[in-house]
């Protein structure tokens, strides 16, 4: 999941230095996303079902609050 996304975000590694681009480190890397996102990757691991449900509400209230503009 996380590989989808450093590719979706061309952080990767052999992405990063081009011919034509300068070796500069960008604000995000790859490295630095994964260690962002890894405590929630673990929490949805280990309760799906509650993670579910809360993006289900989520949906719901930025739903009803879009409605509501």
């Amino acid at each position: 999941m996380i590989d989808e996304a450093l590719d979706y975000l061309g952080l990767r590694k052999s992405r990063l230095h081009s011919p034509h681009q300068p070796a500069s480190r960008p604000l995000v890397t790859g490295h630095d996303l994964y260690e962002m996102t890894k405590p929630t990757e673990n929490l949805i691991r280990q309760y799906p079902a509650a993670a579910l449900a809360t993006a289900f509400m989520v949906g719901v209230v930025i739903a009803w609050w879009v409605k509501r503009k």
